[in-house]
């Protein structure tokens, strides 16, 4: 039989967790729908498979730490680019591959499916021209977004 005073001893542990539970769904509690769903498009809207494929998150705030967690669980060849150097040493720590946002514009090309969780104007149409044709290009961050798809009809990008 338990005795009434060690349970007692470790409530303060029991609550520090569901605090700490709580706080985390408080911080990325939408980032983890917005990273399986912009997963879930990715799935339908292309004809390979997540594993395997050269996939570029853009941004590593809440929704691009979920999605490339995510990305590189599913199997893909995960780049994360982000502009501070302590988020790309976190990125390199993970087992992605950290890209500076300087080297945008000369990588683009590579990736089979891009998303884009930076909300701004990232992707003009000098970097939107390098994406490859049968790219899927995923822009989630907000207003204004950061990819130009005004172009898209010019360039005939996804």
């Amino acid at each position: 039989m338990l005795n009434f005073y060690k349970i007692i001893d470790y409530i303060p542990y029991i609550v520090n967790i569901i605090l700490r539970e709580q706080h985390f769904r408080c911080t990325f509690g939408n980032a983890v729908p917005t990273a399986e769903g912009a997963i879930e498009i990715a799935i339908s809207e292309t004809p390979v498979t997540i594993h395997g494929s050269k996939c570029l998150v853009m941004g590593y705030g809440k929704i691009g730490k979920i999605l490339s967690k995510d990305l590189f669980g599913m199997g893909a060849q995960t780049y994360a680019m982000a502009r501070k150097h302590a988020d790309l040493a976190m990125i390199e720590s993970h087992g992605y591959e950290p890209l500076p946002f300087t080297s945008l514009k000369e990588r683009v090309g590579d990736f089979d499916i891009i998303f884009n969780t930076v909300p701004a104007m990232v992707m003009d149409d000098a970097v939107l021209s390098r994406v490859r044709k049968d790219a899927l290009v995923i822009d989630l961050a907000s207003k204004p977004g950061g990819a130009g798809f005004y172009l898209d009809k010019i360039i005939n990008i996804r």
